[in-house]
């Protein structure tokens, strides 16, 4: 179960609110001449970005498991992120320098391995910042136009690369009229894409939202349970009786609940700071 606080930042963060929990202890912090409490914000951007990410990625990554398990006919991998047993994990040998989140052996069209690689993104980031390491020159921030406009198109190109357009004397390529000169890029799952394999990207914020990919996604598992055909191993409860319903709500749920806690124990550890700084 939850706690108070995380719950109460959840629904916060749902509705845009300053969050209650981190004011006075940012506010005190402030008053005291902590120059780094003055960077932090109280919607809790700037807490979600800095904390660990693990957590909330893992939960996602385990909501979409059980997901892509209830209807399968075919055992379904959990990537294992520990550094140390990246190495030693069965995932790599479906694709080469990078270890996938999840992998479905022969659960794709026609008999190939689905490879499913997840990010979990905060759209509320310095411009050009994440992805850029990948995708430089990195696309532009566009999230004040439409829904992931400030995530998806870096990370698609982390995962899937990207052709060359142009040519190199047509110059930096414009977004707006689509002219210009793009190089090529290798994605995390060059190899997968090369050996045939399936490759999806399941792409959300920390919001909740899921990308239009994973949602398509969503609504082909959910027909494939709606058959009489197949295996439905779901058990549903009163407030969601169909699959996209439930399955929907859990990986929305452990998106945003999992982010408030990153944010909960970001301000534990400012109160931390503050007592350290008290005593001194």
């Amino acid at each position: 179960m939850p706690n108070p606080s995380q719950t109460r930042i959840a629904i916060a963060r749902r509705h845009g609110l300053y969050l209650a929990d981190s004011h006075e202890v940012i506010s005190q912090a402030v008053a005291a001449g902590d120059g780094d409490a003055e960077s932090y914000d109280l919607l809790g951007d700037k807490l979600c970005n800095t904390d660990d990410c693990n957590t909330r990625h893992h939960e996602f990554c385990r909501a979409w498991h059980s997901a892509i398990s209830a209807v399968s006919l075919h055992t379904v991998l959990l990537g294992d992120k520990d550094k140390e047993a990246k190495s030693k994990s069965p995932l790599v040998s479906y694709n080469a320098g990078h270890v996938a989140d999840l992998v479905e052996p022969g659960g794709g069209p026609g008999g190939v391995d689905r490879v499913f690689e997840a990010k979990v993104i905060s759209p509320c980031t310095l411009a050009n910042k994440q992805g850029a390491g990948v995708c430089a020159p990195a696309p532009p921030k566009c999230g004040n136009i439409f829904g992931f406009g400030n995530t998806e198109d870096s990370y698609r190109i982390m995962i899937y690369g990207s052709a060359q357009r142009g040519r190199p004397e047509d110059g930096a390529h414009h977004p707006d009229s689509g002219q210009g000169y793009v190089p090529e890029r290798r994605g995390h799952y060059h190899d997968a894409l090369t050996r045939g394999k399936k490759v999806i990207a399941l792409i959300a914020e920390v919001f909740g939202g899921l990308s239009p990919h994973p949602t398509r996604l969503l609504r082909q598992l959910s027909r494939v349970a709606a058959k009489h055909t197949t295996r439905d191993s779901t058990k549903y409860t009163k407030c969601a009786r169909s699959y996209r319903k439930f399955h929907g709500q859990r990986i929305s749920h452990a998106i945003v609940m999992t982010d408030a806690l990153n944010i909960h124990d970001g301000i534990l550890k400012l109160k931390k700071r503050a007592l350290l700084r008290g005593a001194a």
